[in-house]
């Protein structure tokens, strides 16, 4: 079952403009995009999947697969890394790589 950690951004708040602006903050807006930036580049590690399976071509580094049947692992991944082999045992593929956030 996932865990889930907390990400502290250690800079200070924006302080407060000496113009007028209409009562709104200088920057105000930047420290809330940089917090969701470093939350987005760390869930893109959370997940990770190193498989093997039936070889099939269309799986390349930079495409995306789907993985079904897993449980909690189940959604669309990104291939980081594959490898395709053929043997007497066949064609296999094995695609390294990592979950996909919501919205890709």
């Amino acid at each position: 079952m996932p865990t889930f950690d907390s990400i502290r951004l250690n800079q200070p708040a924006p302080k407060q403009s000496t113009k007028q602006n209409h009562g709104q903050r200088q920057g105000g807006a930047a420290p809330a995009r940089q917090a969701a930036a470093r939350t987005r580049q760390r869930n893109k590690q959370e997940w990770t999947a190193d498989l093997t399976c039936v070889g099939d071509p269309r799986i390349a580094a930079g495409s995306t697969f789907r993985l079904r049947g897993q449980g909690v692992y189940n959604g669309r991944y990104i291939a980081d890394e594959v490898t395709h082999t053929i043997s007497n045992n066949g064609y296999v593929t094995a695609p390294k790589g990592t979950r996909t956030l919501v919205g890709y």
